[in-house]
């Protein structure tokens, strides 16, 4: 199951790399290093977790930020994702069974 997203755009997946590089820099701007990072980041209210665009820096900054700053990373893992869903698709790579795309109604709103 495909929930909401894109298995073509290019901008809404990013490199494992680069997604280690964006959560460092919300646990930095969330002050939240040098903590347990996934309870401290449990306890701030969601709109602490909304980086500004100026925010971002220009080298690393989410193609599509402020609004999906975060999207599926590109592990090249045979349990994750090797790459974006499409270009499996179109090279055969992918696992035969039943696949079921799906968006709703309010897709980016929170």
């Amino acid at each position: 199951i495909m929930e909401s997203g894109s298995c073509s755009t290019p901008e809404f997946f990013a490199s494992l790399s680069r997604s280690y590089d964006t959560g460092q820099i919300l646990v930095n701007y969330t002050g939240c290093a040098g903590q347990d990072v996934l309870a401290c980041l449990r306890s701030k209210p969601l709109p602490n977790l909304y980086l500004k665009t100026g925010y971002w820096p220009p080298a690393i900054s989410p193609p599509l930020a402020p609004f999906i700053s975060f999207g599926p990373a590109i592990d090249g893992s045979i349990f994750g994702l090797r790459s974006r869903p499409i270009d499996i698709m179109e090279h055969g790579s992918m696992p035969h069974i039943p696949l079921m795309l799906d968006t709703v109604l309010d897709e980016g709103t929170i």
